[in-house]
């Protein structure tokens, strides 16, 4: 009993948490769309794109400061205004 109970406040603050952080990232999207990254797209069957443009893309995207992690917690927060 006190492990589903455990179970489920785990999950409720999981998601509270998920839900906080993607509305924070939406409003900062919203109130700056010109620092929202722009994703390539590419007709499936019609085209692909070359391995160093997706290299580049993704490097530039998932770039994170040389910090050990609590640095870039606070990177991130700084980012999304939280």
């Amino acid at each position: 009993m006190v492990r589903n109970r455990q179970s489920q406040d785990l999950y409720r603050e999981m998601r509270k948490r998920l839900i906080q952080e993607t509305e924070a990232f939406l409003d900062e999207s919203l109130r700056h769309p010109e620092r929202s990254v722009r994703i390539p797209t590419v007709v499936v069957g019609h085209g692909v794109f070359a391995p160093a443009f997706a290299e580049a893309f993704w490097s530039q995207v998932l770039e994170l400061p040389d910090e050990p992690q609590a640095g870039r917690d606070e990177w991130w927060r700084r980012r999304l205004g939280a």
